[in-house]
């Protein structure tokens, strides 16, 4: 069995660490001081397509499969541990089967 990331995971978990590191770190320290939700950030999280990964499309999902969901959960906590509250509970949607 090969346990090795496809190219399409690689570059989630890319594009991913880039928008933690670009997005999230820099107000992580300021939002969790002030108690606030990350709004921008998550606009900007929709904005690249990352959002609603356990919805199937037929919803309005944009569906990924379950390693891709991992990586992209372990790549935000991996960057930004305390900015991943709001998101990780807006990841954790299960899809409609």
């Amino acid at each position: 069995m090969n346990f090795e990331e496809t190219e399409e995971q690689s570059m989630i978990r890319e594009m991913v660490r880039d928008f933690a590191e670009e997005v999230l770190l820099p107000t992580v320290n300021s939002r969790d001081s002030a108690q606030s939700p990350p709004r921008e950030e998550w606009k900007a999280f929709i904005d690249s397509g990352l959002h609603s990964i356990t919805i199937p499309e037929e919803f309005g999902g944009n569906p990924v499969d379950h390693i891709s969901e991992a990586i992209i959960i372990d790549s935000i906590i991996s960057k930004t541990c305390k900015a991943i509250s709001p998101l990780h509970r807006c990841l954790r949607l299960f899809s409609i089967e």
